[in-house]
């Protein structure tokens, strides 16, 4: 996928937080720290430093979602970055992001923490960030 084609996913799939430009993907992708996972109908990005990953982004085109293509995504990024050395991922979600958060508990994330008004909508409003977190585990 060219920057340009996941500008424009990244663009159909979010709105909070707003989505990335053409030229972070590309800064991104030049990082050699940057995992990049490509899927059938999206994409994810971690960034490994020595055991721990941090889930960037992931992406699942909005005409294909709820059909189990996210976690699919999510469970091969993990392998990714279990090349790469890691043994932990964690992750930050929007509060309100239910669906999201049930793809991440599902694939085994906890709580870890929270980051109040850490987000702001178009309207201004802020919502809160939980941290979340999984070990990674061979398999």
């Amino acid at each position: 996928m060219t920057p340009e084609a996941l500008a424009a996913l990244h663009a159909r799939c979010f709105t909070m937080p707003r989505p990335w430009r053409m030229a972070e993907f590309q800064t991104l992708l030049a990082d050699g720290a940057v995992v990049f996972t490509p899927g059938p109908h999206g994409f994810g990005m971690a960034r490994v430093v020595l055991d721990e990953a941090e889930l960037l982004t992931i992406a699942t085109d909005p005409d294909h979602q709820g059909h189990g293509h996210g976690a699919t995504l999510l469970a091969q990024l993990h392998k990714d970055v279990q090349a790469r050395g890691a043994t932990q991922i964690f992750l930050e979600v929007a509060a309100t992001n239910l669906p999201a958060q049930a793809l991440y508990r599902k694939l085994g994330y906890q709580p870890a923490g929270r980051r109040p008004n850490y987000y702001r909508t178009a309207t201004g409003q802020t919502v809160d960030a939980l941290l979340l977190r999984a070990a990674l585990t061979a398999g």
